[in-house]
């Protein structure tokens, strides 16, 4: 006679489903998304260097209106959302004055789409593309060694990019005509401007100054030829350069740098020695020419006086400023500007047609292109916002240093400099208003923005160190070798 049969408790009997499986679906789930956010940030590093290298030249891939960098944003948004870190991010005291800043740019955006259509929105990237700092910053939150993966895809490609933003840039002053164009278009591959050469050179030296680059010193021949180059061609763009490495040099005296630079300095001596004995003379696209005395005459032009055609360019840049600080501040367009939309060369009656005068929408200066468009206020969260990345990212360079985590001092140094080198060339070009200088920019401010977040949770031990130190490691490892390395406190050898 067979026993009473027994049943086991429910908990116990716990199907197939439920046990082995939940564990590696999630664990594959993760993988891939984790797999997608990775292959996103190399994809966003290529863009970032095919900017900087070939200018609108890469920015005007793609079918009106969608290009590569709006594919690049919609990538973007999703990566962001799938890290899950946007309210955590909102939550931070940038984060809060990044959706003051938005809020206050759509309001002054949105009354004029109906007016001006598509222009109001072409306009309006110059805020737009702040959301490549939100995407940024998640993306390293949410990947522990991602901060080290950007810094040793700089170190590998940093000399490429000043080596192709030089030829880009040589070819678009010498033979535009004879380069392939976007259909539809005028604009050549490549086409880069002397302002954004002069910005990535300043990145790129200063990446070596404060001691991220190793011993690359070929780098400096591209770079030498790059800075003369965007001398001849844009006084803004060598100022910007100049700012940039002298902050980063301010920040990381190494006076042993001037010793291996002396090579260079001797070849620029010799070849400006040479300009001025055979009087080479060679005249560029640009109205202007190739040779001493174009730069000795941009030069003047900085610290107060210049010869020639520059003269007028400047007076012409500044009255059309003057007008944009007296019906901001002075009268009614204080609140709201004149919005986005608006042509502002013809609206503030700024066009000219002779040559060296270009028909732009917006002034030659992007701080003034807020204050235009998004008035007082407007200017005023851009100010705000700028100044609060710089004390929070110059406050992460001096907490690292004084714990001897000199890997995140040199990061957040070259930061600075690079982030400098963007602002001081945004006073004097449209720099900001479209995707060449705009998606880099944003991207320096999102990954000093994370990067800084991330050394606070580390710092403070709140982001799981077996994991984070590991992966951070390994990514360093890659980039420099096996060689100790001081982070956080913490010695990783």
């Amino acid at each position: 006679m067979q026993g009473p049969i027994r049943i086991a408790p429910l908990s116990a009997v716990r199907p197939l489903w439920f046990s082995a499986a939940p564990s590696s679906y999630f664990h594959q789930r993760k993988t891939a998304r984790e797999g997608y956010l990775r292959w996103y940030v190399l994809v966003h590093c290529l863009c970032f260097l095919l900017y900087a290298g070939l200018g609108k030249g890469f920015a005007y891939a793609g079918a009106s209106p969608i290009f590569v960098g709006e594919v690049l944003l919609l990538c973007g948004l999703w990566a962001a959302i799938r890290a899950g870190k946007l309210l955590f991010l909102a939550c931070k005291p940038i984060g809060f004055l990044l959706i003051l800043f938005s809020l206050w740019e759509l309001g002054c955006t949105l009354p004029f789409v109906d007016v001006y259509g598509v222009d109001a929105l072409r306009d309006a990237v110059l805020w737009v593309y702040s959301i490549f700092a939100w995407i940024v910053a998640a993306l390293i939150l949410r990947l522990g060694d991602c901060t080290g993966l950007v810094v040793q895809r700089f170190r590998k490609y940093g000399g490429i990019l000043i080596a192709l933003a030089l030829a880009s840039f040589l070819l678009t002053e010498f033979a535009a005509h004879r380069l392939p164009t976007w259909p539809g278009t005028t604009v050549s591959i490549p086409h880069l401007k002397a302002g954004d050469m002069c910005v990535h050179v300043a990145g790129a030296m200063s990446f070596l100054l404060v001691g991220l680059g190793g011993r690359r010193r070929w780098w400096l021949l591209p770079a030498l030829g790059g800075f003369l180059s965007g001398a001849v061609g844009n006084r803004g763009g060598a100022v910007a350069c100049i700012a940039g490495l002298s902050l980063a040099f301010l920040l990381f005296p190494r006076f042993s740098w001037l010793q291996k630079a002396a090579p260079a300095v001797a070849v620029l001596l010799l070849g400006l020695a040479l300009l001025a004995v055979l009087r080479v003379q060679i005249k560029l696209p640009s109205n202007r020419e190739f040779s001493l005395g174009q730069l000795e005459n941009n030069a003047g032009s900085i610290v107060g006086g210049s010869r020639g055609g520059l003269d007028n360019t400047i007076r012409w840049r500044l009255e059309w400023w003057h007008r944009i600080i007296g019906y901001t501040f002075g009268g009614p367009y204080f609140w709201t500007g004149k919005g986005y939309g608006v042509n502002l060369t013809t609206n503030d009656g700024m066009a000219r047609n002779e040559r060296g005068f270009p028909g732009l929408r917006s002034p030659h200066n992007s701080h003034l292109t807020f204050l235009a468009r998004s008035g007082v206020p407007g200017v005023c969260l851009w100010a705000l916002l700028q100044t609060a990345w710089a004390v929070s990212t110059f406050r992460g360079y001096w907490l690292a240093k004084r714990r001897g985590s000199m890997l995140w001092a040199r990061i957040f140094g070259w930061l600075l400099a690079y982030w400098l080198a963007f602002l001081v060339n945004a006073c004097f070009d449209v720099s900001f208003e479209g995707p060449v200088s705009g998606i880099p920019f944003w991207t320096i401010f999102g990954l000093g923005w994370g990067a800084r977040i991330r050394f606070s949770s580390l710092a403070k031990g709140k982001a799981r160190p077996a994991r984070v130190h590991n992966e951070f490691k390994s990514s360093l490892e890659r980039s420099f070798g096996a060689v100790p390395i001081a982070c956080h406190g913490l010695r990783l050898t």
